[in-house]
């Protein structure tokens, strides 16, 4: 009995679906729903191919080479400040709290009164080691502290 839908809830959910999906048309996409009606179409670009060969032929790769050149001379471009950026000063007592049992939220909030807007999942991603080796350390210095 393939395809028989047991239960009134699964046909009532199946019903309710509509998924949106996308159909290209000619030179288009169509936006559809399940019902057929179309919302709008786009017209479809394509990126001409870059022909690798006539590049080379053209490029001047001795002024490619003295641009580099000066490059490595100058301080690069600032990179904007990330929220690790403004985490690493406190690190290590941030990790002193964890081990103590403050939770990711509850610091979290703690640094939002203080003016460092932070959210508790990128708390976590910032104080959690990124390699099991790293993971293994931790743990033998929390046995450490703990004892």
């Amino acid at each position: 009995m393939r395809g028989l839908v047991v239960g009134i809830g699964a046909a009532r959910k199946k019903k309710r679906r509509r998924s949106r999906s996308r159909c290209h048309v000619g030179n288009g996409t169509v936006d559809a729903t399940s019902q057929g009606r179309m919302t709008h179409i786009k017209p479809m670009t394509m990126n001409p191919r870059t022909d690798y060969t006539k590049l080379a032929a053209q490029l001047n790769y001795a002024a490619l080479e003295k641009k580099l050149e000066q490059l490595g001379t100058i301080a690069p471009p600032k990179k904007r400040k990330q929220v690790g950026d403004l985490l690493a000063p406190v690190e290590g007592r941030l990790r002193e709290l964890r081990a103590k049992g403050w939770t990711y939220e509850q610091l979290a909030k703690e640094l939002n009164e203080f003016g460092l807007p932070v959210k508790p999942s990128a708390l976590r991603d910032h104080l959690t080691p990124k390699t099991p080796k790293a993971r293994t350390r931790r743990r033998l210095r929390s046995v450490a502290v703990a004892r």
